[in-house]
């Protein structure tokens, strides 16, 4: 039954730490209140969730080589491979609709779209490239394990 928990309270870090760092990512873009509430609201969460595994681990240390780490290793890679490739769909998704936008490009002389620098930033840049390793890395992992089973 300890087992259970612990492995469930993991899981549960993983996504409140995921949600986390998007209400970070979205108050630094927006100042939105919403999003800073969230931001602290997910805060909290982790302590409270970290805390919680801390405390069980403390009470029982014979629990953690009792665990399945593939498993956790293996769902948590494939949770970071989806969120990692949500991001990047989503970065795609905003270059291809500022693509649409006739204020974005012109014709060139030949007739060809020569696009405004303006539709992608460097921080769309940073972020995608950024990632790609870890995107790499965890779908491999995720996706040798899933093919092996």
């Amino acid at each position: 039954m300890k087992i259970k928990l612990l492995t469930t309270l993991i899981f549960a870090f993983h996504v409140s730490l995921i949600l986390h760092i998007f209400f970070i990512i979205n108050y630094a873009n927006a100042k939105n209140n919403r999003d800073f509430r969230g931001f602290i609201i997910t805060t909290f969460t982790n302590i409270g969730i970290a805390l919680s595994i801390i405390l069980m681990i403390m009470d029982d240390p014979q629990i953690v080589p009792s665990l399945d780490w593939d498993r956790i290793v293996f769902i948590s890679s494939g949770f970071l491979f989806i969120s990692v490739g949500l991001i990047k769909f989503r970065i795609l998704l905003k270059i291809i609709g500022k693509m649409k936008d006739p204020a974005n490009f012109h014709y060139s002389y030949f007739g060809k779209k020569v696009y405004d620098g303006s539709i992608i930033s460097m921080r769309e840049v940073a972020v995608y490239f950024f990632t790609v390793p870890f995107w790499l890395l965890a779908g491999a992992y995720f996706l040798v394990r899933l093919s092996s089973r």
